[in-house]
């Protein structure tokens, strides 16, 4: 009896023993357990922060860029529009130096070969006033068209680089160039001598050709210019 009792003592203190064994080994898996989820928990909300703070970093360089590329675009329309406006203030500025030369100068040459040949219904005194009033006209309208050039290309100076302003320098130059020669025409047909030989002498329509060449020229380097600067924002 009292060996039966001693080994049920014993097997219960076995059985104690395992179990406490167990519950110890599960208790410390438990929290073993327990941290690696927390573990877990920290690095997700580490790699959450991460990915925040990344997807804010790529925003923020979204946004720099669209700010740069709104600014490129408000460059490229302003310089385009102001380029333009003065190409066609360049073009008004040729077509009244061509209809000077052809329209004005052709009707103040008839006049005066009308005159010549007796088929005129104007005096001498008539011819000449009248011719002094086309001329005046003729050559007043190209002095506006150069005052409006000159003044929009102190502004047009302000925004360009210095390989544009150098081409508009030396269009500006055939532009005054263009005037005098128009001028000098005018001077000569005014003179009594145009009376008798009725020609604008060679060598001043030599110089007007040549300079409506060189005009052309500067005109389309001007250009090239222009076109450069626009592609370069």
């Amino acid at each position: 009896m009292e060996l039966v009792q001693i080994l049920s003592s014993c097997v219960i203190g076995i059985c104690m023993g395992a179990a406490s064994l167990y519950f110890t080994g599960y208790l410390k898996e438990k929290g073993k357990s327990r941290a690696l989820k927390e573990d877990v928990i920290r690095l997700e909300d580490e790699k959450q922060n991460v990915i925040s703070k990344y997807q804010k970093d790529i925003e923020d360089v979204k946004k720099t860029h669209q700010l740069d590329i709104e600014k490129r675009k408000h460059q490229y329309e302003s310089k385009k529009s102001q380029y333009y406006q003065f190409m066609e203030e360049i073009d008004e500025f040729n077509g009244c130096l061509a209809r000077s030369l052809s329209d004005d100068l052709g009707q103040i040459m008839m006049k005066y070969y009308e005159y010549t040949n007796n088929v005129s219904n104007l005096s001498q005194k008539e011819l000449i006033v009248d011719f002094n009033n086309k001329a005046k006209a003729a050559v007043g309208n190209i002095k506006a068209q150069e005052i409006k050039l000159f003044s929009r290309l102190n502004a047009f100076k302000l925004s360009t680089n210095d390989k544009i302003i150098t081409h508009l320098e030396g269009l500006m130059r055939q532009i005054q160039k263009s005037e005098k020669i128009l001028v000098d025409i005018f001077n000569y047909i005014g003179r009594p001598e145009f009376l008798i030989t009725r020609d604008v002498p060679e060598k001043i329509l030599a110089l007007s050709d040549f300079n409506q060449n060189d005009l052309a020229n500067e005109k389309e380097k001007l250009i090239a210019a222009l076109k450069r600067d626009l592609n370069e924002i």
